[in-house]
């Protein structure tokens, strides 16, 4: 975690600076500054004057030399540059949509019965501030179900008797956890991409009917991962189109029947349907 977090305010600090790159003119002047623009005819720059950040140019002809990224180790706010947009703010999103589990189901019956679990939906609600442009934290909650039944199933019960009665799965996946957000912004912040990393809390519920009525319950660490892209549609709201997968690797589970509530471990290679899955978003999105 405490490397995490000085990866995470390394991170933040880069993006919020450039390295500074230096020009040599033909009087053997050297201007320490940040190149924002090479043209034919001239470099534009900007430079520190007098404790205060100033955007200029020079011909080309008065150039003797130039190097960008000249000194890593000094560097320039990116808040000095000509254009530069303070984006940084509170996003506010809710989202939802379909979702699909694309892992193999294999010996299970009935197969079509657990197949038609795969596909589900979801709903999302998330926040993020963002520091600048690029870089934000925040927290999302997402909720993830999907059903199915069938009536009059034969099957044997533990005993080994045949029984016909009705077959009913209802399952419910929630994530809960704090999100790393990766902000890229078009022109005048109207469209943006973005690629979000949560780590959190997942929790697994199967209730299940097989004649009687079963409970599956399941809490692990998950993670979910979302590529999204925003579009602006009014002043202060965006529609997004977001992809994302969510999943944590559940070893034990509690198992709830009428004899009673045992903790049951997982074996290996097998999994619960939905975990992991994929969503496919559209939300409505909210900056302050």
């Amino acid at each position: 975690m405490k490397n995490l977090l000085i990866a995470f305010l390394a991170l933040f600090i880069s993006s919020s600076l450039c390295a500074q790159d230096v020009i040599v003119t033909t009087s053997d002047q050297t201007i320490s500054c940040k190149i924002t623009n090479l043209e034919k005819d001239y470099i534009q720059f900007v430079y520190l004057k007098d404790g205060v950040y100033e955007s200029t140019l020079i011909q080309r002809s008065e150039v003797k030399s130039f190097k960008q990224g000249f000194d890593p180790t000094i560097k320039i706010p990116k808040d000095s540059l000509p254009g530069y947009i303070d984006a940084s703010g509170i996003r506010l999103a809710i989202s939802g949509g379909l979702s699909y589990d694309p892992g193999r189901i294999e010996g299970v019956t009935p197969e079509n019965f657990y197949k038609d679990l795969r596909s589900g939906y979801h709903i999302e609600i998330g926040g993020i501030y963002f520091f600048d442009r690029t870089i934000g934290v925040g927290l999302k909650y997402n909720l993830f179900k999907s059903s199915n039944s069938f009536d009059n199933v034969s099957f044997d019960n533990p005993d080994g008797e045949q029984v016909t009665g009705r077959l009913e799965n209802k399952i419910t996946a929630s994530f809960i956890g704090a999100t790393l957000a990766t902000r890229f912004l078009g022109k005048n912040t109207k469209t943006a991409f973005f690629i979000n990393s949560s780590f959190g809390l997942l929790h697994f519920k199967n209730e299940q009917v097989l004649v009687d009525n079963y409970e599956v319950n399941a809490k692990t660490f998950g993670t979910s991962v979302d590529l999204g892209y925003d579009v602006q549609v009014a002043k202060q709201f965006y529609m997004g189109l977001q992809l994302g997968i969510t999943g944590g690797r559940i070893k034990k589970f509690d198992f709830e029947s009428p004899d009673g509530t045992e903790t049951v471990e997982l074996p290996n290679g097998q999994r619960f349907i939905g975990n992991p899955r994929l969503d496919f978003s559209l939300g409505v999105r909210y900056t302050l």
